[in-house]
């Protein structure tokens, strides 16, 4: 594998999978295993122009969380969910607003509870659907 500063990306090893019902440990032992990497993360992105661009588009644009990679998927989401509010009279905005808090609470249900751990025991069909979906957004 490749070596990115100080940190060798074979060396942060992750622990197998054990049952635990304590809050946050997924991202704790995240943080643990690879914050060795973070700093020499940070430098590798400001010797790449792809990381310099996106910091000054991010300065630039108004916006800290400005995206400069795959939006595409966000993009169809968002365009169906305004045409669906608009055939049904539904107001856009509120029903936008309320669709990203439940995102949130679920996406922080998920990662309180580390339930990506179970994800090898479901079918792969989600994320190779997603796959396609992203690789038709670059064809077109």
């Amino acid at each position: 594998m490749a070596e990115s500063g100080n940190c060798k990306a074979r060396e942060v090893q992750l622990e197998p999978v054990t049952i635990s019902l304590e809050l946050f440990e997924g991202i704790r032992n995240e943080f643990r295993l690879k914050r060795r990497c973070y700093a020499s993360d940070w430098m590798d992105g400001f010797s790449h122009l792809g990381g310099i661009t996106g910091i000054i588009q991010a300065i630039f644009g108004g916006n800290p969380l400005t995206l400069s990679g795959q939006t595409g998927p966000v993009s169809i989401l968002y365009i169906f969910v305004y045409r669906f509010a608009r055939g049904t009279g539904i107001p856009f905005f509120p029903w936008l607003s309320w669709i990203s808090i439940w995102a949130f609470l679920l996406h922080t249900i998920v990662a309180a509870t580390n339930l990506c751990r179970y994800r090898n025991y479901i079918t792969n069909f989600s994320s190779q659907i997603f796959e396609l979906l992203v690789a038709f957004d670059f064809l077109t």
